[in-house]
């Protein structure tokens, strides 16, 4: 989609983001449900979905950080 527009890629990296400290920590950021995503699930299955995320905490490596893969993208812009 950038190529067809006139765009080159510059680079492209990999970034490791850490999400939370631990499942528990992870479980307590998402019951905000302030992702876009989570906030569209219905009230119902969102309390499922957690309750059984929670209890999966409970028994998770309680050392573990908890990240995610982002891929970085920069671009230049068309030469005219």
């Amino acid at each position: 989609m950038f190529r067809s527009a006139g765009f080159e890629t510059a680079a492209h990296e990999i970034i490791i983001h850490p999400m939370a400290p631990t499942w528990r920590a992870l479980v307590d950021k998402v019951s905000n449900r302030s992702d876009s995503f989570l906030s569209r699930l219905p009230d119902e299955e969102f309390r499922d979905g957690l309750s059984a995320f929670r209890a999966y905490a409970e028994t998770a490596d309680p050392t573990e950080t908890i990240t995610e893969y982002v891929d970085l993208f920069v671009f230049r812009p068309p030469r005219h």
